[in-house]
């Protein structure tokens, strides 16, 4: 005769299958409910009930589940893949766990459970859809050692859609707006394709550390760039608006991680992009963004860490510098034998980036930059900015002049396009923008060859304590048209 059981799970909790007990161990016989089976003996049937926010894993390749973070970590160290996937958006229950060396979570972007160490590359666009979302509660810890891939698919094709590099289509979210932790540790890896995902200015927020030896991969998006000829043109030095050393781009974001990450001296990040033109072809590669060596744009020195984050309230690139820090030229690969090297151009600092200097922290700028509207430099107390080269600082009312044309095409909107869940607001007209803004609380510097130049209305270059700027070398003067 069939029996039909059927589960009823109390407030505050889910159904998470019926199963027998051999001594100790669980026989799971069905996950359904109702459930209707014929037995031909006495037997006596269990119903288990799990938090209903909690996350139900399998390791892929096989049809074994879990429930139990840590139960899924020692299957998984005894399988054949080595990946833990959740199978429904869910919570990892608070605890501290250790991922270790050779296993990877992933939260998957389809149902093939594709893991991935770059962005899936897609020649077409594709609209954004969730396909799942992991979450961590305010009382998890994780300890990686092994890998962590948050999967997600790269966009290449020039077009008025969010940039090159960009997310399109099936992505998952890591959720640390509830708060928990990650800390990479020595050997293992962070890669996200998609997103995680904090709230707010990230102040509630989980934290992301990455020690010495742990390495985070993320996109790099290239939101507005000459079109391939244009860029050809720069590459080749033909171009007369290279006689003003205009790099080839001067928006791109690095922010699929929003909560705040600090990254220790030895620590690494690397960028991927996803850029395609007329002239060159595509090419997906990746930048060395954040390291301790002069091959990384943001080089760390012994005693240095950056924190970074996104500030979704105001559509912000954020930068925390302790210690000492450099930030170096910058190389990105059109094809495999035509580099766009900053260090030949005079690199821009895009509109939505901010960059403390904390106190007593030194950051060194050994290469001409300019600060387009909307950036924003704090040096505090203490804190010192060595310049170098050239520092060019752009005031709002000009920029017209200076974007040739462009200015309504270089809204803070278009950084965030890619983050579903944020309503970001958008630049309507030059009104909108602010200067770029320098906070002297601390001491600005110029040093050897520096010059340090103003647009035609002047920046906002200020000072809310006893702050100074410092001429180690002669004051310049030209004409910045």
């Amino acid at each position: 005769e069939e029996i039909t059981l059927v589960a009823i799970p109390a407030a505050g909790n889910k159904f998470y299958g019926w199963y027998t007990l051999n001594g100790t161990i669980e026989n799971y016989i069905s996950y359904s409910s109702p459930f209707i089976k014929a037995f031909d003996q006495n037997t006596t049937i269990h119903a288990k009930f799990i938090p209903e926010e909690a996350a139900i894993y399998t390791i892929k390749g096989t049809t074994q589940y879990f429930y139990d973070f840590n139960d899924a970590i020692t299957a998984a160290q005894s399988s054949t893949s080595k990946v833990i996937v959740p199978t429904v958006n869910g919570t990892i229950l608070a605890g501290n766990y250790t991922i270790p060396q050779g296993v990877t979570l992933l939260v998957p972007m389809d149902a093939e459970y594709t893991t991935l160490t770059m962005g899936k590359e897609l020649q077409a666009w594709s609209s954004l859809s969730q396909y799942r979302k992991l979450a961590l509660s305010s009382n998890t810890h994780i300890t990686v050692k092994g890998a962590i891939c948050v999967a997600g698919n790269q966009y290449g094709i020039t077009s008025s859609n969010p940039g090159p590099g960009s997310v399109a289509g099936a992505y998952g979210i890591l959720d640390m707006s509830q708060g928990g932790s990650l800390t990479i540790a020595n050997g293992a890896n962070l890669y996200v394709f998609g997103f995680i995902m904090g709230t707010g200015d990230q102040s509630t927020s989980g934290t992301i550390l990455v020690q010495n030896g742990g390495t985070v991969c993320e996109d790099l998006v290239i939101n507005d760039m000459h079109g391939g000829g244009g860029t050809a043109a720069c590459v080749n030095g033909t171009s007369a608006s290279n006689n003003y050393g205009l790099f080839p781009f001067n928006q791109y974001f690095v922010q699929n991680i929003e909560p705040r990450m600090t990254i220790e001296y030895g620590g690494m990040e690397y960028a991927y992009y996803d850029i395609y033109s007329s002239s060159f072809g595509g090419k997906h590669d990746k930048v060395s963004f954040i390291g301790s060596t002069s091959s990384f744009f943001f080089q760390l020195s012994a005693n240095g860490s950056v924190t970074k984050w996104y500030d979704a309230t105001r559509d912000y690139q954020c930068y925390e510098i302790n210690g000492q820090l450099a930030m170096n030229s910058i190389t990105v690969y059109a094809t495999s034998s035509i580099a766009l090297t900053s260090s030949k151009f005079i690199l821009p600092i895009p509109q939505n980036m901010g960059i403390t200097v904390a106190t007593n922290a030194v950051l060194t700028l050994p290469y001409s930059m300019k600060f387009l509207p909307g950036a924003i430099v704090t040096i505090e107390s203490g804190a010192e900015v060595n310049v170098q080269k050239e520092l060019y600082v752009y005031d709002a009312e000009d920029w017209d002049k200076y974007s040739c044309g462009y200015a309504q095409t270089f809204g803070l909107a278009t950084a965030g396009k890619n983050f579903p869940w944020h309503t970001l607001r958008s630049v309507a007209s030059l009104s909108d923008f602010n200067n770029a803004t320098i906070v002297v609380n601390g001491t600005l510097r110029l040093s050897g060859d520096a010059a340090f130049y103003t647009t035609n209305h002047g920046g906002s270059i200020v000072s809310t304590d006893h702050g100074q700027i410092v001429f180690d070398a002669a004051a310049k003067s030209a004409d910045a048209s």
